[in-house]
């Protein structure tokens, strides 16, 4: 664990792997993340149906509330199986508990928590609360928009990126940053 809780700030002058963050996915990093200084941007439309995200392992520390926010958008998604699976996601374990939303072009979904619709084609500022019981509640430009419980899970980081095999999203990320 990282035991100071100190804050993660994502700074968009060079990739997330070279701030401590791991890349998996099926494509090159470079080809599927690129910063421009001020926006990180993820491009996999198109790509038929790869993956690629980011985990930050060790954070949040358990039994610490935390916070994770960002400002982003999505400029282009494209569908596989029909379904809402998480084109791009932002998740968070504590190695007890795991919290999760997802995004569509028309529509967040907080897991086991609910679903609200929103057009994530403009910029918006999310903010998702955790606490130490389990509770979490997904803020949309400072409105409570979905709040609930999270899964139980060992997972031990915070995530984001594409996870699935039927939904791809580009998107922009202008704010990141993860505080307890």
């Amino acid at each position: 664990e990282r035991g100071d809780a100190a804050p993660v700030n994502l700074n968009f002058a060079t990739l997330p792997s070279a701030q401590g963050w791991t890349y998996s996915g099926d494509l090159p990093e470079n080809t599927v993340y690129a910063v421009d200084g001020t926006k990180l941007t993820q491009t996999l439309v198109g790509q038929s149906d790869a993956l690629g995200q980011y985990a930050f392992a060790d954070a949040p520390d358990a039994g610490m509330r935390t916070t994770i926010r960002l400002r982003a958008r999505g400029t282009d998604y494209e569908v596989f199986g029909g379904s809402f699976t998480l084109g791009f996601r932002v998740g968070a374990g504590d190695g007890n508990w795991y919290w999760q939303f997802g995004l569509t072009d028309t529509a967040v979904m907080v897991q086991n928590s609910g679903m609200v619709n929103v057009d994530t084609t403009v910029f918006h500022d999310y903010r998702l609360e955790t606490r130490p019981n389990g509770m979490v509640a997904l803020y949309i430009d400072d409105m409570l928009e979905v709040s609930g419980m999270g899964s139980a899970a060992t997972i031990d980081a915070v995530v984001f990126g594409d996870i699935t095999r039927f939904e791809n999203v580009n998107f922009e990320m202008t704010e990141f940053s993860i505080t307890q």
